[in-house]
């Protein structure tokens, strides 16, 4: 009898595992796919995200701190291809918009880089 139950046992781990393992593979292979043929989702947004973040602390400081750029404030953002970077404020005349943008470009940004910058002059 302690064979049979042995058996039974043993025939019984089988197909629980087996069964375990397709219903997983049901799960995880439809979302892999999922993430690494989507062109967006949220998880390449997150990412993306984290790369603007990281690019304002280490690159964007200094550039914040020059007094013709100082009202302009950067944030990551959702929007753009999949999460951005957003540059948002004004400037005096346009040779600081433009010199602003040559400049901002220089760094490389990792993700997408969306400008609200405009001009303003000082009288408002």
């Amino acid at each position: 009898m302690l064979q049979s139950e042995s058996a039974t046992r043993k025939s019984f781990r089988k197909p629980f595992w087996l069964t375990l393992f397709v219903a997983a593979m049901a799960v995880v292979v439809p979302w892999t796919i999922f993430v690494i043929v989507t062109p967006c989702n949220g998880f390449k947004q997150m990412l993306n995200m984290r790369a603007a973040e990281r690019h304002i602390q280490q690159n964007l400081v200094d550039l914040s701190h020059d007094p013709r750029f100082a009202s302009i404030e950067f944030r990551p953002f959702t929007a753009g291809k999949c999460g951005c970077l957003v540059a948002h404020g004004y400037v005096s005349n346009a040779e600081d918009l433009e010199e602003f943008r040559a400049l901002l470009m220089a760094t490389n940004p990792p993700v997408e880089v969306l400008f609200s910058v405009e001009i303003r002059s000082s009288e408002d």
